[in-house]
């Protein structure tokens, strides 16, 4: 099945009452395949990707009968496939989709909490930007306690960093070190994964530590000018927008088609706001296709930046959209792509869409790509 429909199991058993789920990497025909990486192939089918998708989660301590929790998740599960109707683009054509192979196993509370812990770390995506999971508490408080400021950009941080500067050029001026803190859960966007780690790395340099008025008065250029408006499409946990306005964005507006996510983004929001005023972060529901409504109609002509880290076939088919939020000589930065054939589809999209074909440019790092591109008419 195809990876959306994963992410709808996900909702469920969270929704049924289980606790922090995750899809993990699966081992098929000895091959070890991260899951995101399967949903961006263009060499496996949808019955391929549903073999390889692993949906794990764990139940609290003290759950009575873990078989009723996952009778109400698949029940909940079955009601949101059939909700998303028979749309070839997200699988259609190849329903009934395969029964999954359910297995509910005994673990420790220690075994729990070790898995947690994993996901819980500190990440510097790029240089001048961490990533901190937190438990909430919005000055951030216990975190230095943990030692989640003692650590420095790693090989992975520079590697982002250099890949954006190499392909679309050095800037001076860049912005001090950023922290942004997201309360883990399901929603992707922890800064990890080389797409994510790309976009921040672009909007680290397209940041400009001078004032809109200084911009201006020397001729910056800066893509994302302080005080600018960003969309964030497929936000997930909304790392990217909140980035963008730890920068120095003034508004930004988040949309995902997971509810959780844009639970997420509002959590998140007020986690990184000043002074108990959450970050000025609007978020939405989507839906999967460009042929529903249009979850941000006030955003349309509006924003400096578009940002979009999805998979190849939702960008080419949502890329009207995307330029349209973008006002007249606004930017598009769009990830969650391999390099190659799939960027080159994207690029040749956004051009086709009103993108200047001169300012197109395409960063890689790991295989994956970033491609970005100014809007015509500014």
């Amino acid at each position: 099945m195809p990876g959306p429909t994963a992410l709808l199991l996900a909702d469920a058993l969270e929704s049924a009452g289980a606790g922090p789920v995750d899809l993990g990497a699966a081992d098929v025909a000895g091959e070890t395949v991260e899951v995101f990486d399967a949903w961006c192939s263009d060499e496996r089918s949808p019955a391929e990707l549903w073999s390889m998708t692993t949906v794990q989660a764990w139940l609290p301590d003290g759950t009575e009968d873990p078989v009723e929790v996952l009778v109400a998740a698949v029940v909940a599960w079955n009601e949101a496939l059939a909700a998303l109707g028979e749309d070839p683009a997200w699988g259609g054509a190849e329903r009934p989709f395969p029964s999954p192979a359910w297995a509910v196993e005994s673990s420790g509370k220690d075994d729990w909490m070790d898995t947690v812990r994993g996901w819980y770390r500190p990440l510097w995506p790029c240089e001048g930007v961490r990533v901190i999971p937190t438990t909430g508490a919005a000055d951030g408080a216990g975190d230095a306690a943990r030692g989640f400021f003692d650590d420095a950009p790693d090989a992975d941080a520079a590697a982002a960093t250099e890949a954006v500067a190499a392909a679309l050029g050095a800037r001076a001026n860049q912005p001090g070190d950023l922290a942004v803190r997201l309360l883990p859960g399901v929603a992707f966007g922890t800064g990890a994964h080389p797409t994510t780690r790309l976009c921040l790395a672009w909007l680290r340099r397209a940041a400009t530590a001078q004032t809109t008025e200084e911009a201006a008065a020397d001729g910056d250029g800066a893509e994302l000018p302080r005080g600018a408006s960003v969309v964030d499409y497929g936000a997930g946990s909304g790392v990217l927008a909140l980035v963008a306005l730890g920068l120095g964005a003034g508004s930004a507006a988040a949309t995902d088609v997971d509810p959780l996510s844009v639970s997420a983004c509002r959590r998140n929001a007020a986690l990184n706001g000043r002074d108990g005023v959450p970050a000025a972060l609007e978020a939405a529901l989507c839906g999967w296709t460009s042929s529903e409504d249009d979850p941000l109609p006030g955003w349309v002509g509006r924003a400096d930046v578009v940002v979009s880290n999805i998979l190849r076939g939702p960008l080419l088919d949502l890329a009207p959209r995307l330029v349209g939020y973008a006002r007249a000589g606004g930017w598009l930065c769009l990830s969650g792509v391999k390099e190659g054939d799939q960027a080159d589809a994207v690029a040749a999209r956004l051009v086709a869409c009103g993108v200047e074909e001169g300012t197109v440019g395409v960063a890689t790092l790991g295989g994956w790509a970033l491609v970005v591109g100014r809007k015509s008419g500014g």
